[in-house]
């Protein structure tokens, strides 16, 4: 099971682990992986920094400091990084209104796809809904988002026919 308390994972580990590294074994891959909680803002800068090339596209006010900040402190200790030899290579933004949970920013560097390192940030992200006592977790992807669309449904996610997401700038009044 992944630890999000910082616990490192070698490649070896990997293998055993929800984390995988595909066809690597240990002597021929010696990147460790820490999986942690994102809860200190301190990661912002690298984690900002990242999405400037994952999910550039979907970047917005909301991601400025301060709200980052606000939204970590809402949401204590469900939203996780994912960390290679002193790197921050992936993110997931997880959290809850109450009722039901949400997966924002779900991001990992292009390099380290398809090593099951955005399933097991999905996993903890949605366990730390779950703990929450919520029982539905829902995510946004864009239409052309081919891969994120893939990725949630090979996942398990069910794309919904029935809702459409309408957004309203507070601002405005």
């Amino acid at each position: 099971a992944v630890n999000d308390m910082g616990t490192l994972y070698t490649a070896a580990d990997c293998l055993n682990t929800a984390i995988n590294f595909g066809n690597h074994t240990a002597a021929d891959d010696a990147v460790t992986l820490e999986h942690r909680n994102f809860a200190d803002i301190d990661d912002y800068d690298e984690v900002y920094e990242m999405w400037q090339i994952t999910t550039k596209r979907a970047l917005s006010k909301a991601d400025e400091r301060d709200q980052m900040e606000r939204y970590l402190k809402h949401n204590a200790g469900m939203s996780q990084v994912a960390v290679v030899d002193g790197k921050i290579v992936g993110t997931v933004l997880a959290g809850h209104d109450g009722r039901r949970g949400f997966i924002h920013h779900m991001a990992v560097l292009p390099e380290f796809r398809r090593k099951k390192i955005g399933h097991a940030l999905a996993q903890t992200a949605i366990k730390k809904i779950r703990e929450q006592g919520i029982d539905k977790t829902h995510i946004f992807c864009y239409q052309n988002n081919e891969t994120g669309q893939s990725f949630w449904r090979d996942f398990g996610f069910e794309k919904r026919e029935d809702v459409f997401v309408y957004s309203f700038s507070n601002d405005k009044i």
